[in-house]
């Protein structure tokens, strides 16, 4: 997955520096010196991530999820509507907020989020300046080098460090980073600000269907029809559908937004989750239909977008021409996705060929590709039917024989 290979190389290069650093020095003290910086990298990633978390749910949002560190996970904890999670590399984390009731978003919902996303940064803040000196005052160690020099550490010191450096780098303006959201926020005019309110108040059902719980999402709309009201949520809701395996409800439930005038993500989504309902559908029966919500995903996504390869491939599959869905799929794979794209929807390339393998008859070949794309998609309710459908040839295949 792509956080190992960052975190292997992130890990690989602090490891070597140390060694550089320390290989002169007292076994002791460079133990202490590693336990004092792991732990309190640890430490600012944990409040930082608690901070938004604190501030969210004092302000009446639902904290759905907190994920503190990358990579596996070592504990688990549930409290409430809450998952907290901590992972084994202190890299990175993730705080997912919803409006606590989706029906009443409620008033001032802005700088209610502004503020919760700003508690990160003031966490870290706090922790660096008003916190170091009375939890870290006593953890300092100093040694006398052959040349009558000394090095020393004092945990205290180094966490004001750690903490400006953090402050710093979370508020650049880059995507994923606390300072991109207050700046797009404080940015945007009242359209766009009446997104993020729908963006919001949809977070939970849209967690949720990431998590494949398509029960949750679609007994909560069949419950409050209002719901649907708000496009993110029809669009999740159009998901979950794809998902239960009932597209002809997912077209008809989205294409009445699919001319409205979206916000740039679900611009982007909108075609394709379409585009998808139609080829799940009946690929030939609404081929026409097909082919119109194709070429708005590539003209919303970009016709070098993955997902816009993914698309075109799975129509020429499922329209008999498994030869050229397969170079579209090889296209794809050869094309730098956007800087935006999630990394993980390359599984849905290696689906489309897996399909475009199975229909060819090379069997070896699709269940490679549908290992690939399990591993990077596990538990996808698509991708699983499609293995199903590649059991089933294999099976058959292997009778025949």
């Amino acid at each position: 997955m792509p956080w190992r290979r960052t975190t292997i190389g992130l890990v690989a290069a602090l490891l070597a520096v140390n060694l550089l650093i320390l290989a002169d020095i007292d076994a002791g003290f460079a133990a202490g010196l590693v336990v004092v910086t792991v732990s309190v990298v640890t430490l600012h990633i944990v409040v930082h991530d608690l901070g938004h978390a604190f501030v969210g749910a004092m302000t009446g949002f639902r904290v759905d999820r907190v994920v503190s560190g990358s990579g596996p996970r070592l504990l688990h904890l549930r409290t409430g509507d809450t998952e907290i999670e901590f992972r084994l590399f202190p890299m990175g984390g993730a705080t997912q907020i919803s409006v606590f009731d989706p029906l009443a978003p409620g008033h001032n919902l802005i700088p209610r989020y502004l503020a919760t996303v700003a508690a990160g940064p003031v966490a870290t803040l706090l922790l660096a300046y008003v916190l170091a000196d009375p939890l870290f005052s006593n953890w300092t160690d100093t040694m006398r080098m052959p040349n009558g020099s000394t090095r020393s550490f004092d945990a205290a010191d180094m966490t004001r460090t750690i903490g400006t450096w953090f402050l710093v780098l979370n508020l650049l303006p880059f995507r994923g980073r606390d300072g991109a959201q207050l700046l797009s926020v404080l940015r945007s005019g009242p359209l766009d600000r009446r997104a993020t309110e729908q963006q919001l108040a949809s977070a939970a059902f849209t967690n949720s269907v990431r998590g494949y719980d398509t029960d949750g999402v679609l007994s909560e709309c069949a419950a409050h029809p209002e719901l649907l009201e708000n496009p993110y949520t029809r669009t999740t809701h159009a998901i979950a559908l794809l998902f239960e395996a009932r597209p002809v409800e997912a077209l008809r439930s989205l294409e009445t937004i699919a001319d409205h005038d979206l916000p740039d993500d679900l611009r982007k989504m909108v075609p394709y989750t379409l585009a998808i309902a139609c080829l799940e559908a009946d690929p030939i029966g609404r081929r026409a239909e097909a082919e119109k919500w194709i070429e708005r995903t590539a003209w919303s996504r970009g016709a070098r977008d993955p997902l816009t390869f993914v698309v075109r491939a799975l129509h020429s599959t499922r329209t008999g021409d498994a030869a050229r869905a397969l170079e579209l799929v090889e296209a794809g794979l050869a094309e730098r996705p956007p800087p935006a794209f999630d990394p993980r929807d390359i599984a849905f390339l290696h689906l489309a060929r897996a399909e475009a393998f199975r229909q060819a008859g090379d069997l070896g070949a699709a269940s490679e590709s549908m290992r690939v794309t399990r591993r990077l998609r596990p538990g996808h309710p698509m991708i699983e039917r499609e293995r199903t459908r590649l059991d089933v040839s294999v099976e058959s295949d292997t009778d025949r024989s």
